[in-house]
């Protein structure tokens, strides 16, 4: 066995321990579905049935560059993505608010010119 898929199998053990361990699910609910993923049911308030797929995987890094994985990168780019994205709403939300003022103080100009009108 290679010493990656221990380490993985280490975590996936220590992980379903956990989970057991919290009384969330029992552990003939956590599903082996592949050499490294479980699958847990739940079932909503509302009675909507589903599963939670957990995988856990050991990446090498890029074929490309020959360079190693990095977690602490692809955090901080994942965080200046979700920054940028939040960024991006909240402009947007700022553009409509203004575009329903405007439509807003249209209709009243509107409906003020026709009651103008009808007297």
């Amino acid at each position: 066995m290679k010493k990656t898929d221990e380490i993985r199998n280490k975590f996936m053990a220590s992980v379903k321990s956990a989970l057991v361990a919290s009384g969330e699910v029992n552990e003939d609910e956590i599903l082996l579905v592949n050499s490294n993923a479980y699958a847990i049911p739940f079932v909503t308030d509302e009675g909507d049935e589903g599963y939670v797929k957990i995988v856990f995987s050991i990446p090498t890094g890029s074929r490309e560059d020959k360079e190693g994985y990095d977690g602490y990168a692809e955090a901080q780019d994942y965080a200046r993505k979700c920054a940028e994205k939040a960024e991006k709403a909240k402009k947007a939300a700022e553009q409509k608010a203004k575009n329903i003022k405007a439509d807003t103080e249209r209709r009243a100009k509107l409906k003020a010119e026709k009651e103008k009108e009808g007297k």
